[in-house]
């Protein structure tokens, strides 16, 4: 039951009783001034019950779990008794085994309060093997609406901004009230969540880059060597506000300039004559967040549109930019007039900026970053917004002939994801080519130590940037005022540190050409909350409740399907803990079925009553092989693993479209093999199996196929492909274990022995469902609702 007083959070930070395990010493932690302040207003607010919303800085990327583990030691140092239910709700993959890391005094945290999971229905398991479990325990769930069956029991909760959306953040405000405290993070200064904090009658907490020197400082002298800052350390906190925004913008614009440009103000205008309209519509906002995610994702694309595009491959829930203006022309024929001209227009500012993207891409300036960066010995990151544009930019980077040899050692591409997540240096700089979305923004509020390099391409996007940065410095610069005048005494404690003066030009300059000039006083005050978005924040928020979190899925089916058009599809009816559930997808499309132990990735129309179905996020839209990589690649040591996975997919289908060879040719030139079947080579095209069991089998296909670059990689694939095949089959064992009937405790199913990886801490997003009947008999359907699991009465426009 929650308990009343002191939370003790604060004390078991400060007294040192929470620490971290390194090579078998215990450790306690070095808290800065920083780490003192979170903890003391985290715990205030827990004991007042008052929700908490905070805008993390760089570097604090373990928050939640280290949070959640205080507010356990916490209570038990309060109540001298070890059964106390905290939660952390978080999608940060690498969080779980930090736990298992952490010590109570000299002993293992987890040893008396172990982590917890919830499966899909709603069934709590342990994870690791408790020395002595008296019923604590520290739940980390990857989406906070699992946590609902828990809610009346938690003693408090912490929850990350990517584990909840916002209409799911109210109503778990709202049903927590004063009963359970929640602590909601976010690195965003413009996440809506902190609004609905507000709503729910609780405070905000910030810092911007003027307060963070004095903060830096220890706030309790080391009691040991090496201990560790709760959050980030004082030379990073430094880097920080210290740290530096360059905007680079040509001497002269080029037509990219101005074609995005028209694009922009081409998108503002669909979206406001489309936006009220598409809030009650879901096709309609389906095709608003599609034209949103082209938008963006051309605004941000390294390399010319075509060469993104064959990265591709035949994944139907991708964006793609070689059919977006017939998809665009087809939401034009089926809109009302007002509608009909607006994505007429769009589609026709599309159009002319692709051709542009593809004359003259983002490439040449990138390449001429980097080789700064190789020629100074300076590490670097080039920041894209999904994996398909990473992919596409190394490869360019390494064709180009002006990069130079080696350079990858020192430049690197890293996603908006993977910034997201934490896992990027903040001690690298960072180089934006373009223009970053609202929800990146604190990329610009607070830059990471190394600084950030923006690339424009022309006067208009790089006024348009410096108006974004100049915005995102004063957001957190009303944070902090909001804090050390507002949450600080509602909350009845002084922040460690006070105001500061803030300057608005601290820490950006604009570079024109070769030359470094004044800002503007337009460009340090003029602006607005659409200088993030061509539309209003209501837009935005309509957006957002239907977007996917991957940056290259499209809200809808795109293969051969123009805007919002039919699909033939099959239902296939499922049982859920919410009730009777319906699902249509193509006939052929692939699933994941589990039958007892096996898993096994079949066509839709093979699936039976009975049979287990597996989903990623209540959706047939994400390949359960993705889910699973995306998850293990959080982890350096798997870092690469989602990107060569997908280079083998997408080399492997390629193969298939080569003209005159066939499965039976590609069979017969692999001497040496054991295959005996073309069926084999072809479920390798298809991606129907993961790949080749015999890694020899690999160089085999690859020299049949006369592919050089696949030939080259085949050690990696090989490796990557053992790893997803052993998670693979530990995941069917342990799925099966989960059952009502399977008896006894779930088995450990370790991944990885040495990092702590278990199989259970990669379900966040996964769920399984019972299939209760297939009909076979296939029907049109629109294009935004297939491959979502639905209720079985279907509302369609």
């Amino acid at each position: 039951m929650p308990v009343t007083g002191n939370s003790g959070l604060a004390e078991s930070v400060a007294s040192g009783v929470l620490g971290r395990r390194r090579n078998s010493t215990w450790v306690p932690f070095a808290p800065t001034n920083l780490d003192m302040e979170l903890v003391e207003a985290a715990d205030a607010a827990l004991t007042a019950r008052v929700p908490l919303g905070v805008v993390l800085p760089p570097g604090s990327d373990s928050s939640a779990v280290l949070l959640g583990a205080a507010a356990v030691v916490g209570a038990v140092l309060q109540r001298g008794r070890l059964d106390v239910e905290v939660a952390v709700a978080s999608t940060r993959f690498v969080d779980r085994s930090l736990y298992d890391e952490l010590t109570f005094r000299a002993e293992q945290l987890a040893s008396f309060v172990p982590r917890a999971g919830l499966t899909g229905d709603g069934r709590a398991f342990v994870i690791g093997k408790p020395r002595r479990d008296t019923g604590g325990r520290l739940y980390i769930v990857g989406r906070a609406a699992r946590l609902d069956v828990l809610l009346e029991d938690l003693e408090g909760l912490i929850v990350t901004a990517d584990a909840v959306e916002p209409d799911a953040l109210r109503g778990l405000l709202h049903r927590a009230g004063v009963r359970v405290p929640v602590v909601y993070l976010t690195e965003d200064p413009y996440d809506p969540g902190l609004d609905l904090v507000r709503e729910a009658g609780g405070v905000v907490w910030g810092w911007d880059a003027a307060c963070l020197p004095a903060l830096a400082e220890p706030a309790i002298p080391p009691r040991t060597a090496g201990a560790d800052p709760l959050l980030a350390g004082s030379d990073a906190l430094r880097g920080v506000a210290a740290a530096e925004v360059q905007v680079r913008i040509p001497q002269r614009g080029g037509d990219l300039d101005v074609m995005l440009d028209v694009l922009w103000r081409a998108t503002g205008v669909l979206c406001g004559e489309l936006g009220s309209e598409g809030a009650r519509s879901s096709g309609r906002a389906t095709g608003l967040l599609w034209a949103y995610r082209v938008f963006h994702g051309l605004g941000m694309l390294p390399t010319a549109p075509s060469a993104f595009d064959r990265h591709l491959g035949v994944n139907p829930y991708r964006i793609r930019f070689d059919t977006a203006v017939d998809t665009a022309r087809s939401f034009a024929e089926h809109s009302p007039k007002t509608g009909k001209d607006a994505w007429h227009r769009w589609a026709d500012a599309l159009a002319a900026a692709l051709k542009v993207a593809e004359a003259q891409p983002r490439t040449a300036q990138i390449v001429d970053w980097a080789r700064e960066r190789v020629e100074s010995g300076l590490p670097g990151i080039v920041l894209v917004r999904g994996v398909t544009a990473a992919v596409v930019l190394v490869q360019a980077l390494h064709e180009s002939p002006a990069t130079p040899l080696g350079w990858d050692r020192l430049v690197e591409v890293w996603t908006l994801a993977e910034l997201g997540r934490g896992a990027i240096d903040v001690a690298a700089e960072l180089c934006v080519p373009g223009r970053l979305p609202r929800s990146r923004s604190s990329v610009f509020a607070l830059p990471p130590a190394g600084g950030v390099t923006v690339l424009a391409c022309g006067p208009v996007e790089g006024h348009r940037v410096l108006q974004q940065v100049s915005a995102a410095k004063a957001r957190m610069g009303a944070l902090r005022r909001e804090t050390v005048q507002v949450s600080a005494p509602r909350l009845g404690m002084a922040p460690r540190v006070g105001l500061t003066d803030f300057d608005p030009a601290a820490g950006l300059k604009v570079v024109e050409g070769q030359v470094r000039r004044a800002l503007t006083d337009d460009e340090l005050t003029g602006a607005d909350e659409q200088v993030w978005e061509p539309f209003t924040v209501d837009v935005a928020s309509v957006l957002a409740r239907l977007a996917p979190h991957d940056e290259d899925q499209s809200p809808m089916r795109s293969d051969g399907v123009k805007g919002d058009g039919p699909v033939t599809a099959i239902a296939i009816y499922v049982h859920s803990t919410e009730g009777p559930k319906l699902l249509f997808v193509p006939a052929n499309d692939i699933l994941t079925r589990r039958r007892g132990t096996s898993l096994a990735r079949v066509a839709a129309k093979s699936l039976t009553a009975g049979d287990r179905l597996l989903l990623v996020d209540q959706a047939a839209r994400t390949d359960l092989r993705f889910a699973l990589t995306d998850k293990l690649s959080e982890r350096m040591e798997y870092r690469t693993l989602r990107m060569v996975i997908d280079f083998w997919h997408e080399r492997a289908a390629k193969a298939g479209c080569l003209p005159g060879l066939t499965q039976q040719a590609i069979l017969d030139r692999m001497t040496g093999t054991r295959i005996t079947s073309a069926a084999t080579i072809g479920s390798w095209i298809r991606g129907t199996v993961y790949g080749p069991e015999d890694s020899e089998d690999l160089a085999r296909f690859a020299r049949a196929v006369g592919d050089e670059s696949l030939l080259a990689q085949t050690d990696g694939v090989a490796a990557a492909l053992r790893t997803l095949r052993r998670v693979h089959i530990k995941l069917g064992f342990w799925l099966a274990s989960q059952t009502s009937d399977a008896g006894g405790r779930a088995p450990e199913a370790v991944i990885d022995n040495e990092l702590g990886v278990r199989v259970a801490d990669l379900l966040d997003t996964i769920a399984e469902y019972e299939i209760t009947g297939v009909d076979l008999a296939e029907q049109s359907v629109p294009a935004h609702v297939v491959g979502l699991l639905t209720d079985r009465t279907l509302m369609t426009d």
